[in-house]
């Protein structure tokens, strides 16, 4: 096993594993995990939710990128996993491309809709048709993601050694 130097950004579509697959790279590696959603509502002592109420879409991602910006001043070897939409702030892409290795985490539309049909959390989710808006959303988003990306992994069906065995072939590759 490689020792790792630098944070490891997981970024993609929301239910494609990023927490869960982020918390076993950082496992892996002995390095903390912060997922950047619960971190925001850590620090406001209040759900996204109410945040999008209060604040709407726009207010949400200024401060989801003052948040990241504070990950990454204070963490310099960890996994982070950001939120599905983190990608549509410039400011965010930013931040994250400086990041040692940033992952593409994605999964198909059938596996993403099976993962998040019964999901009340998102509030992005709770409008219209769930198929719908998880199609409208990777098409406004796939793109940024493999902008920012150094690698890309379909978890659809994929255990999570051969992920993480993924993510140690792309750190060695980067040396």
């Amino acid at each position: 096993m490689i020792e790792l130097t630098g944070n490891i950004v997981l970024v993609g579509p929301m239910g494609a594993g990023k927490t869960t697959l982020g918390k076993k790279i950082a496992q892996h590696f002995h390095v903390p995990f912060i997922d950047v959603d619960d971190t925001i509502e850590q620090h406001l002592g209040v759900d996204i939710q109410t945040i999008f109420d209060t604040e709407g879409e726009s207010g949400f991602r200024s401060r989801e990128a003052a948040v990241l910006d504070k990950i990454f001043e204070t963490n310099h070897c960890a996994v982070i996993a950001t939120g599905g939409g983190c990608v549509l702030t410039e400011a965010c892409r930013q931040m994250i491309m400086r990041q040692r290795l940033v992952v593409h985490t994605d999964v198909g539309l059938n596996q993403q809709y099976i993962r998040l049909r019964h999901d009340k959390k998102r509030p992005i989710l709770q409008q219209g048709n769930l198929k719908n808006t998880l199609k409208r959303l990777r098409a406004e988003r796939h793109e940024l993601y493999c902008g920012v990306a150094d690698l890309y992994l379909l978890t659809d069906g994929r255990s999570f050694r051969s992920m993480i065995q993924c993510v140690e072939s792309a750190l060695t590759d980067q040396v």
